[in-house]
């Protein structure tokens, strides 16, 4: 984590941030991280992509999984759905 910089002001001092609603929880699961910089004059808070791999990230290739999985059940019974309704 020593290596991340802050995008706005280019500071080195991040902390994690937790994820805020569903769509950075979606995010978080397929590797994005939430950061906060801790430079007063700065107080930037987003999303960085965290490799495959590291410490971060080490569940992230088993959510994207879960996640991918939910999706395809979701779509195939709404294509089963569809099939039916025509009968």
């Amino acid at each position: 984590m020593a290596n991340l910089v802050c995008p706005q002001c280019g500071s080195t001092k991040l902390r994690r941030s937790h994820a805020r609603g569903v769509v950075e929880q979606l995010k978080r699961s397929l590797g994005w991280q939430g950061f906060r910089c801790r430079n007063q004059m700065c107080d930037w808070r987003g999303m960085i992509w965290v490799e495959f791999g590291s410490a971060t990230s080490k569940y992230a290739r088993y959510a994207f999984l879960i996640v991918a999985f939910i999706l395809l059940l979701f779509l195939s019974a709404r294509f089963v759905l569809f099939l039916t309704e025509g009968r």
